[in-house]
């Protein structure tokens, strides 16, 4: 098997390969006759075997594994002539773990060490009939078709170890931007609850401001009726002006009003003066006259009151 895969390896084009096969035809055909011989000899044994119940085999197990392997063999003769391997003891075979499984069992090669050194591939009788049977050009094809399939196998494996590699490292990158996000997420949360409390604060400063705002307004339209109101007018005296207050004007009404009878005490004194340095030689009468006295009838009458304040008047005198 060995020296003829390397010799069908070692063909350099299509030709030689179509050649180094046909070489490989007559081998077959002994080999297809061969099995066939055997194929008859042991039909007796078969039939005395199939009498019985068959064993139990249990899914993991080389029994297994062999019965159920299609298209795993070769049509050379060094995996015809391979004596059948001795059946190690139960209590000598490491547990596989493949339990009862419903589907094809892939031999366990990562976690059991050294599988096929303890359980040599076998090939069923019907696959080797099969490889014998078919044709050389069949086979070639199928042959190619493997070949392929490997070779695709192994660029596929080595770009996905390759786009394996580039994968984790994108995932690195997103695991430090997603750390990144993280904290920029923490911080527009911090900035978010720091926003809705300044906006409750703006919302109470702006119902504030607009509370003065009608407040000012209000004291505004109140400033200008008190402006209208305290206006000069024409013909106003030039003691108002400048005048705010209610008491200020009463104060100035009290002040002129005293100016005025101040006025008239003193013109009523001056004319009797006057009256008395004209008429010398005359002993005029001036007993009973009075500022705020009038004639009524033959006598001269004070109103009410001002007798009182003239009599105040000339005791504080």
């Amino acid at each position: 098997r060995s020296i003829n895969t390397r010799e069908l390896l070692e063909c350099r084009n299509a030709e030689e390969v179509r050649i180094c096969l046909g070489r490989m035809e007559s081998i077959a055909d002994r080999m297809l006759k061969a099995a066939v011989n055997e194929r008859a000899s042991g039909k007796g044994k078969k039939k005395k075997v199939a009498a019985k119940s068959p064993p139990r085999i249990r899914l993991g197990t080389p029994a297994a594994q062999g019965c159920s392997s299609r298209g795993g063999g070769s049509g050379t003769p060094s995996s015809v002539q391979r004596p059948p391997q001795k059946r190690a003891r139960e209590g000598d075979r490491p547990e596989t773990g493949m339990g009862e499984m419903t589907g094809f069992p892939v031999p366990r090669c990562y976690t059991v060490s050294r599988f096929f050194d303890m359980y040599p591939p076998v090939i069923a009788d019907a696959e080797k009939v099969a490889i014998l049977e078919q044709e050389t050009d069949a086979r070639r094809i199928q042959h190619a078709q493997d070949m392929a399939g490997v070779i695709r196998m192994m660029e596929s494996a080595l770009v996905l170890g390759d786009e394996r590699d580039r994968l984790e490292e994108e995932r690195d990158a997103f695991q430090v931007r997603i750390g990144k996000l993280k904290s920029r997420i923490v911080h527009l949360e911090n900035d978010q609850a720091d926003y809705e409390e300044k906006k409750k604060i703006f919302g109470d400063q702006t119902v504030e401001l607009r509370m003065r705002t009608e407040e000012l307004d209000a004291a505004r339209a109140e400033v200008e009726r008190l402006t209208a109101a305290m206006a000069s007018c024409e013909g106003e005296h030039p003691a108002a002006a400048g005048l705010t207050t209610r008491a200020e004007l009463v104060e100035a009404i009290a002040q002129l009003s005293a100016d005025c009878v101040e006025g008239a005490v003193y013109a009523f004194e001056n004319a009797k003066q006057q009256m008395m340095f004209l008429n010398p030689e005359l002993n005029l009468v001036m007993e009973g006259m009075h500022v705020n006295g009038r004639i009524e009838g033959d006598r001269i009458v004070v109103p009410e009151g001002l007798e009182t304040e003239e009599a105040s008047d000339e005791e504080e005198g």
